[in-house]
């Protein structure tokens, strides 16, 4: 019963030698495992750092883009109004200047009569004298040349409102 005994103890000896061996191995193990995860959450937190400093210069580019963009529209805007601002000008520009066309195309048409009225006030004044010479009537050529210094200051009137005219003319 003795050696039976013995036996036992050493077998249970044995079995405590290798338990013990398996039980350091086992610590030896969960020491890997322990520093492996540790170097995984120090990547992994380096890691997120990065993706942190990478989504906060992207939300500032987005941003400064977005301010871009705004800024580019209300330029585009005020290029746009200035553009329809200018065309309005140059129309308003075109309409007076189309005006002051007709009002000189008006005034040349009255210029003109009243030149050809001169010149016909002018023939008649000339035809008198001539009657008036044929006559000798002394009367008669006083008269008349009261009345072609008359004839002749309407016809320089008519003349002189001629020249302003063609200098209004090309100064359109």
């Amino acid at each position: 019963g003795k050696n039976l005994l013995e036996h036992r103890v050493l077998a249970m000896s044995r079995d405590l030698q290798k338990g013990l061996v398996a039980k350091s191995e086992l610590e030896a193990e969960l020491d890997q495992l322990r520093i492996t995860l540790h170097v995984s959450q120090t990547e992994l937190q380096t890691q997120t750092d990065r993706l942190l400093v990478e989504r906060t210069r992207l939300l500032k580019n987005i941003s400064q883009l977005n301010d871009e963009m705004t800024q580019n529209q209300n330029d585009f805007s005020q290029m746009l109004q200035a553009q329809t601002e200018q065309e309005s000008s140059l129309q308003r520009q075109l309409e007076t200047m189309e005006a002051g066309l007709r009002r000189t195309n008006s005034t040349q048409d009255h210029y003109r009569q009243e030149l050809d009225l001169a010149k016909e006030q002018v023939a008649v004044m000339q035809h008198e004298m001539q009657a008036s010479m044929n006559l000798r009537s002394k009367w008669s050529v006083v008269r008349f040349g009261t009345r072609l210094s008359q004839a002749k200051v309407t016809k320089n009137k008519a003349l002189s409102h001629w020249k302003v005219l063609r200098l209004s003319l090309i100064h359109i």
